[in-house]
């Protein structure tokens, strides 16, 4: 457990997809939400889209503190990849 939180099931980050629709259907399953396509690139998904939707979470119950602690985790990973190839 991690902050109370279950981590069973599968890791959020990773390349594990090929097509827009699977991405879609992870999405929907981990934030309840799937971006348009505007916002992937490719198998990815933009930044832009993970800030924006975990700025807009409500935490209200135990899902959407889960879908908010997902996002973040994504981001500060995706974010620290980054900054790492910068060096």
């Amino acid at each position: 457990m991690i902050l109370g939180l279950p981590t069973d099931g599968l890791p959020v980050t990773g390349m594990t997809m090929s097509s827009y629709e699977a991405l879609e259907a992870e999405c929907l399953l981990q934030f309840g939400v799937a971006p348009r396509m505007s916002d992937c690139r490719s198998s990815c998904i933009k930044l832009t889209w993970l800030r924006d939707l975990k700025e807009n979470l409500q935490l209200i119950d135990d899902i959407s503190i889960q879908r908010y602690v997902r996002c973040h985790i994504m981001l500060t990973r995706m974010t620290r990849r980054i900054m790492m190839t910068m060096k």
